[in-house]
């Protein structure tokens, strides 16, 4: 994980652009809104993730902060999709990984694996355009 958190948006299906992506604007804390930008979107339409150039900022800024906002539009139907969740306990949460420790993912142990299966996604709290 020397990259970062390659953060991964778990939502709604989504239809995507040409390019089969969707814009996202986020922010953490009160820090300025980022984007929008356009995220990927994986083969089943309901999952996109950060570009990996926005990888390590994205990962040192979800450490120091402690809320996460994110906004994502769809551009093929302008829906919108809006969430907000905490980001307490992600730095501790992310020192277990192996990956973070210089690890590989074949070494990965039990407790790994048990950390990565914690549903680290966005909880509903605010309006689901």
């Amino acid at each position: 994980m020397s990259d970062g958190l390659n953060f991964i948006y778990v939502g709604s299906y989504m239809i995507g652009d040409e390019d089969n992506e969707v814009l996202v604007r986020y922010r953490i804390d009160k820090s300025p809104a980022q984007g929008p930008t356009y995220w990927g979107l994986f083969s089943n339409n309901t999952a996109a993730h950060i570009p990996m150039g926005e990888v390590a900022a994205f990962t040192e800024a979800a450490k120091a902060g402690s809320k996460f906002v994110i906004r994502v539009t769809d551009p093929a139907d302008n829906q919108i999709l809006e969430y907000e969740f905490s980001l307490n306990g992600l730095t501790r949460a992310l020192k277990l990984l192996s990956c973070a420790r210089g690890g590989s993912e074949v070494q990965a142990s039990a407790r790994d694996r048990a950390v990565r299966s914690l549903p680290f996604h966005p909880f509903p709290t605010l309006s689901r355009g």
